[in-house]
């Protein structure tokens, strides 16, 4: 603006001064200075748009330049903010990278000294895993090892665990059994009544104490057979003593009561042998006596004159004879010795034996006995006792007599004809 003023200012002075001039020259035509001021006045008009028309536009300019130094400086201002600003972001950045830098170092030491520490506690627990599966196995081995029967429950009574034995005598499989009933499994009735048995865990509950079955307790497997068994139920404790469950313990006694049973059975039998060697001592006295009469009665007697009499006699020292060998059994059971046998023929054993037992009786028997048997090795006694036996059955077989077919003939058991019998001649 101020140059716009300027050069107004100095166009102003200039025609001035043609004006002043002019009137200096006043004299001269006044067509020459009509001309003259004419073309100054154009050339001043013409000046004054030139000089306006520049400085609107030394104005634009200026007004530009201005605007742009005020944008500059501007510029320059926010460009000074922006580059403190980011210096101070970067000091912060820098403090803030020295404190993460710290942070992370005592982070890592941290990380570092609980990954030690996790490395530690897992070496432990491995340590503890493998100690523990040691102890298991060795458990399992040792309840599989055992020679009873091993059943555990929990509170609730239902199974936990089975060792092999008790697999074997209740029919049941591990998988198959954890987590059932125990009665389901372990089903155990009594031997003389058959009724079904209190469970054992229930009563362990109950008491708090070992509970033992009775003696004539019978245990039913899964495919019904039956085993006498004698078991103990305990209680399974925590260390605080309070019950978590129970361990039942159970052994097949089946051979140890047939032990007790024959052995009783042995017992009876040696107190009747001992009873029967009396008896037979006190019966060959007898027969000791009346044999020796029935010998003094033959000298009284003459066997042509009186053969009834003679045959009687005869009849009577047989039957006491075949009466000693009974006695001589007797006094073999008593001993607990062996049949005394001798090689000898069955038949004649066969009809003295059938022919005592039929006397009197109206049944008789009829013999097919082959001439050519091959002796035996027997004992007479038994023998004659036996064959008594099978007469006395017939003859109870008709008590309204008849006649009894007795056949005697050899045989050879080649290939197992007879089963039940040994290969041999018979």
């Amino acid at each position: 603006m101020k140059l716009l003023d300027d050069l107004e200012d100095n166009t102003r002075s200039r025609i001035l001064s043609i004006h002043q001039l002019i009137r200096k020259h006043s004299n001269k035509t006044r067509l020459t200075a009509w001309v003259i001021s004419f073309v100054v006045l154009v050339i001043a008009v013409i000046g004054f748009i030139l000089t306006r028309m520049m400085g609107r536009q030394l104005e634009q300019s200026a007004k530009q330049a201005f605007l742009a130094r005020e944008s500059a400086e501007s510029l320059n201002r926010q460009l000074q903010r922006e580059v403190e600003e980011r210096c101070r972001i970067a000091d912060d950045l820098a403090v803030a990278r020295d404190d993460l830098e710290q942070k992370v170092r005592e982070r890592t030491a941290d990380l570092s000294a609980a990954n030690r520490g996790l490395a530690l506690e897992v070496e432990e627990r491995k340590n503890a895993e493998y100690a523990l599966a040691s102890e298991k196995e060795q458990l399992t081995v040792t309840l599989r090892s055992i020679g009873d029967g091993v059943i555990t429950t929990g509170l609730n009574g239902k199974i936990v665990l089975l060792n092999k034995v008790a697999e074997e005598l209740t029919g049941w499989q591990q998988k198959e059994a954890v987590g059932k009933p125990l009665g389901e499994v372990f089903h155990i009735v009594c031997k003389e009544s058959g009724e079904p048995c209190e469970n054992p865990v229930d009563i362990l509950m109950r008491s708090g104490r070992t509970y033992t079955l009775a003696n004539d307790t019978i245990l039913i497997a899964r495919d019904g057979s039956q085993r006498d068994v004698s078991d103990s139920c305990a209680p399974i404790r925590d260390r605080d003593s309070n019950i978590i469950g129970a361990v039942l313990v159970f052994r097949d006694v089946t051979d140890k009561k047939k032990m007790q049973d024959e052995a009783l059975k042995s017992e009876k039998l040696k107190s009747v042998g001992v009873l029967a060697g009396g008896i037979a001592h006190d019966f060959n006295n007898i027969l000791a006596a009346i044999l020796g009469n029935i010998s003094l009665a033959k000298l009284q007697f003459d066997q042509q004159e009186n053969m009834t009499a003679w045959k009687l006699l005869e009849s009577a020292e047989k039957a006491s004879l075949r009466a000693r060998n009974l006695t001589q059994q007797l006094l073999t059971f008593s001993k607990g010795g062996e049949p005394i046998k001798r090689v000898g023929s069955i038949s004649s054993i066969i009809k003295d034996s059938a022919d005592f037992i039929l006397s009197g009786g109206r049944v008789y028997c009829e013999y097919e006995i082959d001439e050519d048997l091959w002796p035996v090795n027997i004992d007479t006694g038994q023998m004659s006792q036996v064959v008594q036996n099978i007469i006395i059955n017939a003859m109870h077989a008709m008590p309204g007599g008849g006649k009894i077919n007795v056949s005697c003939r050899n045989f050879i058991n080649e290939g197992g004809r007879v089963i039940a019998l040994p290969q041999g001649d018979y």
